[in-house]
């Protein structure tokens, strides 16, 4: 899928990347900030699901339900999103169903597909490991080149600035390489917040009311 007709066009330098998002200067007025979870149910679990991504060569991240309860903003969570850079990997073929199965199972987990807009690059699966079980978006993202997980954090921008816009503040999980000099090394789990100037959230014009209103209710509901 691109977004707004575009393709995510992956940067080259983890620490350039990051000095440039979290700059605050001229018109800029958005920034990253490292996020402490509240609670982190499942940590391990995502660790390994989202692991062989990282080292497969791929840019992803987490969002949705899941990452607001981790962050402390709701009390619960429905499920998450997974965003998937589509690259031309047998590691991504498989959720999106380039090799048909609805049913499979990815480093110990068990997929069952529920729900699919191929069109869209959009599927929905139940994930299940032993206590583990949660529904999750999977979404794909066309990519002018394939990026690595130096990406991740370029990747979460992209798709903020351009697909996800709805509220104020956002939050995202995501991989990072502990050493950026070698990605073999033990990634480190990044949990992000993302700030917009409230104005051009809750007002962006790219927001349908309907969308904002039913944000608002639930941000209330568990604040």
């Amino acid at each position: 899928m691109k977004i707004n007709d575009t393709a995510f066009d992956g940067s080259t330098s983890y620490i350039e990347t990051v000095k440039h998002l979290q700059a605050v200067a001229g018109k800029t007025i958005s920034w990253f900030s490292e996020v402490t979870p509240t609670c982190f149910p499942f940590r391990e679990n995502l660790y390994l699901l989202k692991s062989p991504f990282l080292r497969g060569g791929n840019c992803f991240f987490l969002s949705g339900t899941y990452v607001s309860h981790v962050a402390g903003i709701f009390d619960g969570f429905k499920g998450a999103c997974l965003y998937i850079t589509l690259t031309d990997t047998y590691l991504v073929r498989i959720p999106f169903q380039r090799i048909e199965s609805p049913t499979f199972h990815y480093v110990g987990f068990l997929f069952q597909l529920l729900h699919s807009v191929p069109e869209d690059d959009l599927y929905i699966y139940k994930i299940t490991k032993k206590k583990f079980s949660m529904e999750v978006f999977v979404f794909g993202i066309d990519v002018y080149k394939n990026c690595g997980p130096l990406s991740n954090v370029d990747f979460i921008y992209f798709v903020w600035q351009n697909f996800e816009r709805i509220s104020s503040k956002q939050y995202a999980i995501t991989l990072i390489p502990s050493d950026i000099n070698s990605l073999s090394t033990h990634p480190r789990l990044l949990c992000l917040k993302y700030y917009r100037a409230a104005s051009d959230g809750w007002k962006d014009a790219a927001n349908c009311d309907i969308c904002v209103e039913q944000y608002l209710a639930c941000v209330r509901t568990h604040a």
